[in-house]
């Protein structure tokens, strides 16, 4: 596991970065960008061992949480190939721009 940080918001709408221990993740079609596999917040695990897939500059879920890592990472290929590339940079650029980015411990590409 390499430490990741996710993006949450507080009860007052704020935002803040936590962090997590997560495992890098390659979908196919967006190799240029770096994703995490990792559980969601304690405070957020309703039951069990979910997983969720996370980009990691801006600590933003791309999949929705799942009960195996196999189906959070086929979610998260949907889901981003739904905006494509570019309209995934895009999304970046303005999480980015919004909340910057997130203190990534693990900078290795």
């Amino acid at each position: 596991m390499e430490k990741y940080f996710t993006c949450m918001r507080d009860g007052d709408d704020k935002v803040r970065f936590q962090e997590t221990d997560g495992e890098p993740v390659t979908i196919e079609g967006f190799e240029d960008f770096r994703f995490f596999l990792h559980h969601p917040p304690d405070r957020w695990a309703i039951r069990g061992d979910l997983w969720v897939v996370s980009e990691a500059t801006t600590g933003v879920s791309v999949s929705g949480w799942t009960i195996t890592p196999e189906q959070a990472k086929s979610m998260a290929k949907d889901d981003i190939s739904k905006v494509g590339v570019d309209g995934l940079k895009e999304r970046i650029e303005k999480q980015i721009e919004n909340y910057g980015l997130a203190p990534v411990a693990n900078t290795a590409e």
